[in-house]
């Protein structure tokens, strides 16, 4: 069967399959899914999708047929990580600047969560004061 993924222009940035024994909690994707790296909208308005452009994170059954966008708009996904424990998967997104849509290098990141066992948009979870731990834990996966 063929048919698009999405409704527009896009580029496809990384795709993540579950490990062969993920139902034991190995690997880094839920089982019965795959996680999507894609660039599908022109954030800088320069007419071209390319790596100065937001990447947002989606998940889908094996056949792709029900693409869940997980990163919210007007944010750029920089890490994700999933916990087998808590079916939570935890992303580091950053805000992309209003003024001229373009990504800041350094700076302003922001950590959501979403339960996989349902999966909608991602929401922010965390405290400021507890953002920096979990930064730490992310950047060391």
């Amino acid at each position: 069967e063929q048919r698009l993924l999405l409704a527009g222009p896009a580029q496809v940035v990384s795709i993540a399959t579950p490990n062969p024994h993920c139902a034991a909690g190995e690997g880094t994707v839920p089982c019965a899914s795959i996680l999507w790296t894609i660039r599908d909208e022109d954030t800088n308005h320069d007419g071209v999708l390319d790596y100065k452009d937001a990447q947002t994170l989606y998940i889908s059954d094996h056949s792709a047929k029900t693409l869940v966008r997980l990163s919210p708009k007007g944010f750029t996904t920089l890490d994700w990580v999933w916990s087998s424990r808590s079916h939570e998967i935890l992303l580091t997104v950053r805000r992309v600047t209003a003024a001229d849509g373009s990504i800041r290098e350094h700076g302003g990141d922001e950590i959501l969560a979403v339960n996989t066992l349902s999966p909608t948009e991602a929401v922010d979870v965390v405290a400021p004061d507890l953002a920096q731990p979990l930064r730490k834990t992310l950047k060391s996966r």
